[in-house]
């Protein structure tokens, strides 16, 4: 059939002219000359041919191009499948590790919160695309692919934050109701790494009540918590910054102060507290000297920059900053009976902050997966038995780009290397 005989003459003619195939001085032509020119000499087989043909090239582009364009997207969708698709039964094989690997988990990703942009995507931008895409924090489903790959990978165990995130928040109310009461969290411990921001002076409260009204809603709320992790039967929970603390009350004051939040978070919900301060690389050891020290284990977390010298660094330099700074304070901590506990950025990246307007001076750690296979080995070396603990931060802040979750970037790459450097055994799940 040919291309033209299902359409009345007027409805090609309309096709024709919106085609451009009609190019008439149409101001000097006019009525039924106009008309009588354009069936007689536009209108001819030939040039109906002519326009057939023009039609069916773009046509064929346009199908050439969206053939490719399938075949790109099928591969993509295909090649995402196959990772879903093993990770489907990842709920009943888990990797065995060698040591208790924990990852930092934020549960703010598209949540609404008044008083941060946290978590919203667009407000604040990502260093990389997660492969699940831009998801909500509440979504089950997404729950269940990230603890899914975690249990798979040797991840034992989440890190959820507070004291930034308030009570009552939308971030407190996803990580309580929606994280920790997934069905694959029995499997799973979690601590809480607690930001002293409140001690500082913020607008939510000033000074030490802050401390002792958080624990008490974080004993109430999340220590009665059947995966809440503990240590010879005590709640583990680390305090970020002590510099802060000591910079606002002293070191003696502070350690009173860590003393008494034991002692009241004891008498008054009944958990005993196994509190991690974290300090920073070049912090004076001398707090150590306390014969009644109120911590139970050290780690590293702040002051990064400080500690780097730079806002700028390859993961080369970063690794054998932190490998010597984690021999010497393991070395201290086993001298006096505390544990030492690792923390590890897999890189870092905040330009999608300093884009937003959120931060103000970008700051890099650059990606070597080689090199965060060899740190990992570093950390095994400087950990302490039983608890043999490593903090791997983040597990999806992909606002600073420290996420170790599967991104189209990377793939499953981190975790690999995460199962590679933890996992020699699998445990089949019998319930």
């Amino acid at each position: 059939m040919p291309f033209y005989s299902c359409h009345s003459r007027t409805s090609l003619d309309t096709k024709l002219r919106r085609r451009g195939f009609f190019k008439l001085a149409g101001a000097a032509v006019a009525g039924a000359a106009s008309t009588q020119l354009a069936n007689e000499a536009y209108l001819t087989p030939s040039r109906l041919l002519e326009a057939h043909e023009d039609c069916q090239k773009l046509v064929d582009e346009q199908q050439r191009y969206w053939t490719a364009k399938a075949s790109t997207l099928q591969q993509e969708i295909d090649a995402l499948n196959e990772k879903l698709v093993k990770t489907a039964g990842f709920h009943d094989e888990f990797g065995v590790p060698d040591r208790l690997v924990a990852a930092t988990y934020m549960t703010f990703w598209d949540i609404l919160d008044p008083h941060t942009l946290a978590g919203r995507w667009k407000d604040q931008g990502a260093a990389y695309t997660p492969i699940l895409g831009q998801y909500s924090s509440s979504d089950r489903a997404t729950i269940t692919y990230h603890l899914n790959w975690a249990l798979r990978s040797g991840i034992r165990s989440m890190c959820l934050e507070f004291g930034w995130i308030r009570p009552n928040s939308p971030f407190d109310i996803v990580a309580r109701e929606s994280f920790l009461e997934h069905d694959l969290m029995r499997h799973m411990t979690f601590s809480i790494l607690y930001h002293p921001d409140a001690v500082t002076g913020t607008e939510w409260s000033i000074g030490p009540k802050a401390l002792y009204d958080d624990f008490s809603f974080l004993a109430t709320n999340y220590f009665n918590h059947r995966g809440s992790l503990k240590v010879d039967g005590r709640i583990l929970a680390t305090v970020l910054n002590l510099p802060w603390y000591w910079r606002d009350f002293g070191i003696e004051n502070t350690n009173n102060l860590l003393r008494d939040l034991k002692n009241r978070i004891r008498t008054e919900y009944g958990y005993d507290l196994f509190l991690v301060g974290e300090v920073w690389p070049n912090s004076d050891p001398s707090f150590l000297d306390d014969p009644k020290l109120p911590i139970d284990g050290i780690l590293h977390w702040g002051d990064l920059w400080g500690t780097l010298e730079a806002n700028s660094v390859t993961y080369d330099k970063y690794v054998r900053k932190y490998a010597n700074h984690w021999k010497k304070w393991s070395s201290l901590a086993k001298k006096r009976g505390l544990h030492y506990i690792p923390c590890i950025y897999p890189g870092f990246d905040d330009k999608p902050a300093v884009d937003s307007g959120v931060v103000k001076e970008h700051h890099y750690i650059e990606r070597n997966p080689e090199e965060f296979y060899q740190i990992l080995q570093i950390a095994k070396e400087v950990t302490t038995p039983p608890l043999d603990m490593i903090i791997l931060f983040t597990w999806n802040d992909f606002h600073e780009g420290t996420s170790i979750e599967p991104t189209k970037e990377y793939g499953f790459t981190y975790l690999d290397i995460v199962r590679k450097a933890f996992v020699e055994d699998y445990l089949v799940a019998k319930d």
